[in-house]
């Protein structure tokens, strides 16, 4: 069961995916938001692909942010891990900042 499944938000969460694992699916309720730590992850919308995400990079943040749905669907596309932050976690460990910029990249 991913993290987002659970029901119960942790404030971090070691997730591992082989391929074709699903983290979370477009219309779920989001709480957490995610950094690769390794792999890569492919992410879908209505079945297209809107991007990939790598190593360093974070997502899923608009979810958590806003009490929104997932607006896409996230699939490892080779062995991953990723790590789950709780918003406020998130929020603590890289700040307010990190997260406006990252927000505001969908502006």
């Amino acid at each position: 069961m991913s993290p987002d499944r659970s029901g119960v938000t942790e404030a971090v969460v070691d997730t591992f995916l082989a391929i074709g694992d699903e983290l979370f699916a477009e219309g779920e309720v989001a709480h957490h938001i995610y950094v690769v730590e390794s792999g890569r992850l492919d992410l879908t919308r209505a079945g297209s692909t809107i991007g990939v995400v790598e190593p360093g990079e974070v997502f899923g943040e608009m979810g958590p942010t806003f009490t929104l749905p997932r607006s896409a669907t996230a699939t490892a596309l080779e062995p991953s891990r990723v790590t789950g932050y709780s918003l406020a976690e998130f929020t603590r460990r890289f700040g307010e900042e990190e997260l406006r910029r990252l927000v505001g990249r969908w502006s």
